[in-house]
C-alpha cells in the first residue's frame, strides 16, 4: 500500500485545477492529507485556481438549492468546500434546511425490523441491503440511528471473539504453525496484525525460516553406499523432499535400493539466489570430479520461475468488482498481495475506496 508524504501529496494534487476537483477524484492523496490537516496548505494548493469568493450569506444562499448535505458536497462547484474551510458545516444557518432523514416514508421501524430479520449478521444485512432493488433498510437504519436498536438487530450472530486480533488470539494461532508462510496463508489479519504491531519476531521465534524467490538453499539427496547424488536449490527444504521423494523417478530408486537408501540434507542456510545458483555449479562439479553420478535433469545452476495466475489484467479485473480496497483485499487476498508486490497496486486503487485502519499504539 502507499505510503502518502508530503512530497507525493503536493505532486498528486497537482494533477488536479480546483480541491473540488481532487476531492471528487479516487485518489486516496487527498483523504490522506485530509486526516492529516493538509487540504488548505498552501504548498500544496497554491497551483489551484481560486475559488469563487463566498461570503457568509452566499454560502447559505448556495446550500438552499440542495436538500441534504450529501447533494451539496457531491456537488463540484458548491459552496461546500468553502464551508468546511470556514469550519461552518455544522452551522444551522447553513445546514438546517437540509432532510435529516432521506427515508421517512418508505423505510419504517417496522419495515427495516422485518427487511433485517432476512440476514444472519449484521454484515450480511448491509451487502445484502445494497443490491437490494426495493431499497436499502441498513442505510436508513442508519440514518436513523437505529443500528443498535435490539428489535433490529438482537437476532444476529455474535461474531467469534477469535477473530479479533488480540495478543493472545495472535500467539494461539501462530502456535499451530511451523512457518510464518503457511501461517500466513490461513491466518492473513492476525499475520498483518502482528506486523503493524511489531510483535511478528516474537510469535513466530518457534517457527523454522524458510526462503523466498530471493533466498534459496542448497540440498542433496544421495543413494547410501552408491555413488548416485541430486544437488539442488529450494526456498522450502522439507517440502521440495517431500516431493521429490513422492516422484517417479526416485520411487524408482528406493524400489532399486530400499526404502532406507535416500539420504537428504540441507547443505545451505537460505541464502541469495545467485550465491546459491554458483554454489550448487561448484558442488556438482565437485561430485563429478570424485566420480559421482549426478541425478539432476537439468544442468545446475537453473532457478526456475514462481509463476502465478495475477496478471496486470486479471487483478485490475478483480478489483473492479468491489467497492473499497478492504473487501477487496479480504475476498481476493492474492491479487492484492501480487498487486503490491510488483508495485501497481497504486493503480489498482483507482478502481477502489482505500481506507487506511487505525493501529493502537500501545496494543502489546
Amino acid at each position: 500500500m502507499l505510503k502518502w508524504n508530503f512530497r507525493q501529496i503536493k505532486l498528486s494534487a497537482k494533477k488536479y485545477k480546483t480541491k473540488a476537483e481532487w476531492r471528487k477524484s479516487k485518489n486516496s492523496s487527498y483523504w490522506v492529507a485530509n486526516n492529516r490537516g493538509l487540504t488548505n496548505n498552501k504548498h500544496i494548493i497554491s497551483h489551484f485556481s481560486k475559488p469563487k469568493k463566498w461570503t457568509l450569506q452566499k454560502i447559505i444562499n448556495d446550500a438552499k438549492k440542495y436538500r441534504s448535505k450529501k447533494s451539496w458536497y457531491e456537488t463540484p462547484k458548491s459552496s461546500y468546500d468553502a464551508a468546511k474551510s470556514r469550519g461552518l458545516l455544522k452551522d444551522k444557518k447553513i445546514i438546517g434546511h437540509f432532510l435529516k432523514n432521506i427515508y421517512p416514508s418508505q423505510w419504517t421501524l417496522k419495515k427495516i425490523i422485518t427487511d433485517a430479520q432476512k440476514y444472519n449478521t449484521r454484515k450480511e444485512w448491509r451487502l445484502g441491503s445494497e443490491k437490494n432493488k426495493s431499497g436499502n433498510s441498513y442505510s436508513a437504519a442508519r440514518e436513523r440511528k437505529l443500528l443498535r436498536n435490539k428489535k433490529i438487530v438482537g437476532h444476529f450472530k455474535v461474531l467469534d471473539k477469535s477473530r479479533k486480533w488480540t495478543y493472545t488470539n495472535i500467539v494461539n494461532t501462530a502456535k499451530k504453525f511451523d512457518t510464518i508462510k503457511d501461517w500466513a496463508d490461513k491466518y492473513p489479519y492476525a499475520y498483518q496484525r502482528a506486523y503493524k504491531t511489531n510483535v511478528l519476531k516474537k510469535v513466530t521465534s518457534h517457527m523454522e525460516r524458510i526462503g523466498h524467490k530471493y533466498k534459496r538453499c542448497l540440498y542433496s539427496i544421495e543413494v547410501k553406499n552408491e555413488k548416485k547424488i541430486y544437488i539442488g536449490l529450494t526456498f522450502n527444504f522439507k517440502q521440495r523432499i517431500l516431493q521429490h521423494l513422492a516422484s517417479k523417478r526416485f520411487l524408482e530408486i528406493k524400489k532399486k535400493f530400499g526404502n532406507k537408501s535416500l539420504i537428504s540434507k540441507q547443505i545451505s542456510g537460505y541464502i541469495s539466489v545467485d550465491r546459491a545458483s554458483n554454489r550448487e555449479i561448484k558442488l556438482i562439479e565437485g561430485y563429478k570430479k570424485d566420480g559421482f553420478e549426478i541425478l539432476n535433469i537439468k544442468k545446475g545452476g537453473e532457478l526456475g520461475s514462481i509463476s502465478s495466475k495475477w496478471t496486470k489484467k486479471k487483478i485490475i479485473a478483480s478489483a473492479k468488482k468491489f467497492k473499497t480496497q478492504a473487501e477487496w483485499r479480504k475476498k481476493v487476498s492474492a491479487a492484492y498481495s501480487t498487486a503490491r508486490k510488483h508495485g501497481y497496486l497504486k493503480e489498482v486503487q483507482k478502481y477502489l475506496i482505500v481506507q487506511r485502519n487505525k493501529i493502537r499504539k500501545n496494543f502489546r
